[in-house]
């Protein structure tokens, strides 16, 4: 059987454009992919810093309550207030102290489990990070 040149590309035409799709599409399949591996890089990255509080990150103590003024993307102003084990992870962001040993720490001063203490400070970091208050 002989297939002419004409009809050998409009299969492969055929073909091709059943594998494409829109730009919604891929962005989805990418957010997919790739948003668990960047979390995980930024956890990674977290666990072996040593983080550090970013100096345009207010802090204002009120009533024995420490909260943080966080400046808003947006343009407004956000308030985060800090509990006790809050108020020590925040003061440890020095530069100086790693998150294991702000977490050991935590565990010790609190009596919690080691591994609470480091799955619990590793958020609030996370958290700190997120909203651009500590630099690691």
């Amino acid at each position: 059987m002989k297939i002419s040149r004409r009809s050998l590309l409009a299969g492969c035409a055929g073909t091709l454009a059943g594998m494409l799709v829109t730009g919604p599409e891929i962005a989805a399949a990418t957010d997919k992919l790739a948003k668990p591996a960047v979390w995980k890089m930024e956890v990674e990255m977290l666990s072996v810093s040593m983080p550090v509080r970013n100096a345009s990150v207010g802090v204002v103590s009120a009533g024995g309550r420490t909260i943080l003024t966080l400046a808003d993307p947006a343009g407004g102003t956000r308030y985060m207030a800090l509990n006790d084990s809050g108020r020590m992870i925040w003061s440890r962001c020095d530069g100086r102290h790693t998150v294991k040993q702000i977490a050991d720490e935590i565990s010790r001063v609190f009596d919690i489990e080691s591994k609470q203490a480091y799955t619990d400070c590793m958020t609030f970091l996370f958290h700190l990070k997120k909203h651009n208050a500590i630099l690691v």
